[in-house]
């Protein structure tokens, strides 16, 4: 089916075939005349005030016959062609068109609904079986006209929309009914607009704007292991929705601005979904790296030609030897780390690696990968993980920049050869098309992944992707921002977007309070526990990878430093977080189970990070337990299980206690670590009557301090049961 103004007033109406709908909506997505043609048409058919074409002339307009005919498609080429050539150079001819196709559709495919009392009386005119009231015709209606229902009431309403002025009884057994449910409704809504408990975790920006602080018990490790463990206590403010614009025309935008014009989004046929378009495989020179402080930046690509690495899939780091960037380049900024580039068209990325300690927010790596931009964008990119800041830093003019929020399906067949750079997954996609208006504009993107609490892990029913959430903050300047066919034009700093997969979908932008505006700040806050330690192994780490000459040992380097037990402990953590970004899954496994509590907590904030950033990690990390760990299927299963959260009905459970319990006697340690740190965060008095329990220690001190602490449980426990 081929373009043409006349499938494109089909498709905006809904009068094609499913398949027929997709394929132009996949034309529609691929063609940006085609985009603004839409755009125009949606414009000219709801001005006010523009005029129909005149009857007189030659032109082919002036006999609606032909109008008729071409949206017949009976024209001949030639008065087709004129036609459309005509519409496409005047408003007032593309309106004519649009409205005609618009009016037919509507009346050739909605059914007549006819009054109850406008039937009855038509057959009063005649006598006859066809007289009698409520008797239905014997034939079928004609297409298109709607039979009347003979249980309606017959009253004046039907004739003139006017009010009923005659003296009936009250509609008793109507109205009880009804305000029985409107008291019920009003009822629920009083309910939830009172202060609801919050729930045991949280997600996206609700981890930080949150009012409650039933999880701020710290830790018992040096560092804060949970990412979600504190919250902030400043009030919410009520959000202020931003008002949407009608997208501007580059043709008649004059004459346009002049008139009233309705404030909405523009939208398509919700139903259908469109597909987006691919990424460019063009790989070639894209910009550089800006060497500055905190600027750890890490590819998975090959750097240089004069660069020898041992392996092409090797992490090495960017360096002032090797600062050129190109597309389809996998580019992360290690947890803590803030380096920046700069695109040759003008756009200013910095990737913003985060630790818990620094932010607390669940985000740790920051991972982008570049795509050559098409015609009319600045810059192609997916954010694959974490927080990235994107600013218009061209001398004048706006910077169009597409963000794709990429979600993995499923893993490739092994044996499937690569592109360069392309990822060994399927993906499903969400196109953001941002244009940053004016110099200096910033934005700031997050991408939150994870199991919501009550998703377990199952070994043969795991088919439940993670949740992912995006999150769009204009922080400073104006920007428009279109996804799909909705697109919200002129926002002002400062605004936020938000879209997630699990039914949410896209919310139109709102003005976030002054606590939400606060996480987009790029000062560290140092008073969160352990942030000041954090930094400084930060700083010492990074001098450390700079010194080192060769680009290629960033791995390397992580590995033997937490391995390392004469290093600080923040040190080894801040490597530990390094190895997290680029999958080392033995590492994390080999920490979990070592001495040291600190590093144990910190295994368990990445390998629940990690979980949660793909569908198929867990199966990929219960492999790698059964056949490089010969760990037995049930242990394995056990740590999958714990690596999820709990719902907040069965952290209330018995049960889930008794089994906790059970597990922190476990002849693993892994295992017992990670029963520990669901106890310590369920029950953090009992762990303060006992005064912590080091889930590496001797076999005889562990039960000693076992059993005090589950005594301590079950007593507390027993005492809220009710007496019989």
């Amino acid at each position: 089916m081929r373009l043409t103004l006349r499938t494109l007033l089909a498709y905006l109406d809904d009068t094609l075939d499913p398949a027929e709908t997709k394929l132009i909506g996949q034309k529609v997505t691929e063609s940006d005349k085609a985009r603004e043609l839409i755009d125009r048409i949606r414009k000219v058919t709801r001005r006010r005030g523009i005029a129909s074409p005149p009857m007189e002339g030659d032109n082919p307009t002036s006999d609606p016959n032909t109008v008729a005919e071409y949206l017949d498609n009976s024209l001949s080429a030639e008065e087709l062609a004129d036609l459309e050539k005509l519409a496409m150079e005047s408003d007032k001819h593309l309106a004519e068109i649009a409205s005609a196709h618009q009016i037919l559709s509507l009346a050739l495919s909605e059914p007549a609904s006819v009054p109850p009392s406008a039937h009855q009386r038509m057959y009063r005119l005649v006598k006859g079986r066809e007289s009698i009231p409520f008797r239905k015709p014997t034939a079928r209606m004609a297409a298109g006209i709607q039979e009347p229902d003979p249980k309606e009431k017959i009253d004046s309403e039907y004739d003139f929309q006017l009010p009923v002025m005659n003296s009936e009884k009250p509609r008793w057994g109507i109205l009880v009914p009804l305000s029985l449910i409107l008291l019920a409704v009003a009822g629920f809504a009083i309910y939830k607009a009172l202060p609801q408990n919050e729930p045991l975790s949280g997600s996206g920006y609700a981890v930080f704007d949150s009012t409650k602080s039933k999880d701020l018990e710290e830790s018992p490790a040096k560092i804060n292991p949970d990412v979600l463990a504190k919250k902030a206590e400043t009030p919410k403010k009520d959000r202020e929705p931003l008002p949407t614009k009608e997208p501007k025309d580059s043709i008649v935008v004059n004459e346009i601005e002049t008139l009233p014009q309705p404030r909405e989004e523009v939208v398509a046929k919700p139903d259908v979904e469109v597909p987006a378009p691919r990424p460019s495989e063009i790989r070639q020179v894209i910009g550089g790296w800006e060497g500055s402080k905190n600027q750890v930046l890490i590819s998975r690509s090959p750097p240089l030609e004069v660069v020898k690495l041992p392996r092409e899939d090797i992490w090495h780091r960017i360096g002032k030897t090797n600062a050129i960037l190109n597309t389809t380049d996998s580019l992360i900024a290690p947890p803590g780390y803030h380096p920046e580039i700069k695109l040759l068209s003008g756009v200013h990325i910095q990737l913003w690696g985060n630790l818990p300690e620094l932010l607390n927010l669940p985000l740790l790596e920051s991972a982008i990968t570049l795509f050559f931009p098409k015609e009319k964008y600045d810059a192609d990119l997916s954010l694959d993980s974490g927080r990235i800041f994107i600013r218009n830093d061209k001398a004048f003019g706006p910077a169009r920049i597409r963000v794709r929020v990429r979600e993995p399906i499923r893993e490739l067949p092994k044996d499937e050869k690569l592109a360069p750079g392309q990822k060994p997954y399927l993906f499903k996609e969400e196109v953001w098309d941002i244009t940053l208006l004016e110099p200096k504009t910033e934005i700031c993107l997050d991408r939150f992944e994870g199991y919501p609490p009550g998703v377990s892990y199952s070994r043969r029913y795991n088919n439940e992707s993670p949740k992912l959430e995006f999150y769009c903050g204009l922080v400073s300047g104006k920007a428009d921002i279109r996804v799909g066919f909705k697109e919200f034009l002129n926002l002002t700093s400062p605004s936020l977007m938000t879209w997630d997969n699990r039914g949410g979908g896209l919310k139109a932008p709102e003005r976030p309070n002054d606590n939400l505006i606060g996480i987009w700040s790029k000062e560290t806050n140092v008073r969160l526990p352990g942030a000041t330690e954090s930094l400084n192994a930060l700083g010492d780490l990074e001098k450390r990878l700079q010194g080192n000459a060769e680009p290629a040992v960033v791995d390397v380097e992580w590995a033997s430093i937490w391995k390392n037990e004469t290093e600080k402990p923040s040190r080894r953590i801040i490597a530990l977080f390094g190895l997290e970004s680029i999958d080392a899954i033995a590492d994390m496994l080999d920490a979990l189970g070592d001495e040291s509590l600190p590093l144990r907590q910190a295994a368990i904030v990445m390998l629940r990070h990690w979980s949660g950033r793909a569908q198929d990690h867990d199966s990929q990390l219960n492999e790698f337990l059964i056949n490089k760990r010969r760990f037995p299927e049930t242990h394995s299963e056990i740590i999958l299980e714990l690596l999820h959260t709990f719902s907040e009905e069965d952290a209330r459970k018995n049960s889930t206690y008794e089994k906790l319990f059970n597990y922190l006697k476990h002849e693993r340690i892994e295992i017992r670590e990670l029963a520990f740190w669901h106890l310590s965060r369920l029950d953090p008095i009992g762990l303060k009557e006992i005064g912590g329990f080091d889930t590496a220690g001797s076999e005889n001190a562990r039960m000693a301090t076992w059993a005090k602490w589950f005594n301590s449980w079950r007593k507390r426990f027993d005492s809220k049961k009710p007496k019989k």
